[in-house]
């Protein structure tokens, strides 16, 4: 049903084509959620309605956040509604929560069996190790679902894994996940790279000065955010950017910030 390709030679062209349908929005959403019997999984919501965009996000974070309005059946339900959304499975064997191995995957076991017809797609992630990510093959061809490649870069490096598809639109390539068509990922020589050196090669991308960022924030400080009790002069939003991590910032942040500036 999915084939994933291992490419050990040269890299392919780095040029991507977006797949976007004419004169649409791109409306990804994400879950961190949810817990499910001490296990942590993490969804991702793709190609959401632009019209209930909003309304997602409320729901999704109320879930996470353990206030939930409905069972996780019923929301992804409501997602399934819309014939362009597909629902993504990321990283299905990584034990976010620490319960250990084998708790966490009894528990995924039965997760796929509750809800293996509300999803789409199982991923093959970029930024976790080949052992765990060859488990996801054989999962998927278990419950009938296609294997996704996902990036998970967080940085400027190109993905280390993609999807290879027909389709010249993100709704055409939902249409194919949620036939169950056969995919086509591509795994690159990235991948295999030293994990520490990957990591803090986005952390460089991050720190670093951008001279052409298109909002205009060319320094670290200007583009990140943290939420806490500490807010910057004349903001109402617990979530800001951090325009100055000084003494009296956030003792956490500015030594995460300080070890990233210094190794990066």
């Amino acid at each position: 049903m999915s084939r994933c390709f291992d490419l050990a030679v040269a890299r392919c062209q780095r040029e991507r084509t977006s797949v976007l349908a004419a004169g649409a929005v791109e409306t990804p959403c994400r879950s961190s959620g949810p817990c499910v019997e001490g296990a942590e999984f993490h969804l991702g919501v793709h190609n959401v309605d632009p019209t209930i965009v909003e309304e997602a996000g409320r729901a999704m974070a109320a879930f996470t956040a353990g206030r939930p309005a409905a069972g996780l059946g019923d929301l992804l339900d409501w997602f399934g509604e819309t014939p362009s959304t597909f629902i993504v499975l990321n990283h299905p064997f990584w034990d976010m929560a620490g319960i250990g191995a084998l708790r966490h995957e009894g528990t995924l076991l039965r997760f796929m069996r509750t809800h293996r017809h509300r999803i789409h797609g199982l991923e093959i992630n970029g930024y976790r190790m080949w052992a765990e990510n060859r488990r996801v093959l054989p999962l998927a061809e278990g419950f009938g679902i296609p294997v996704v490649a996902g990036g998970d870069r967080h940085g400027r490096l190109a993905n280390a894994a993609v999807n290879l598809t027909p389709a010249a639109t993100l709704d055409e390539f939902a249409a194919d996940l949620r036939a169950g068509r056969r995919t086509d990922c591509v795994v690159f020589p990235e991948h295999w790279d030293p994990f520490p050196a990957r990591l803090l090669q986005g952390a460089r991308d991050a720190l670093g000065y951008d001279r052409h960022h298109h909002a205009g924030r060319r320094t670290w400080a200007d583009r990140v955010f943290f939420q806490g009790p500490f807010r910057c002069a004349g903001s109402e939003d617990p979530a800001y950017v951090l325009t100055w991590a000084g003494p009296s910032g956030p003792a956490r942040e500015r030594a995460m910030f300080g070890v990233c500036r210094s190794t990066a």
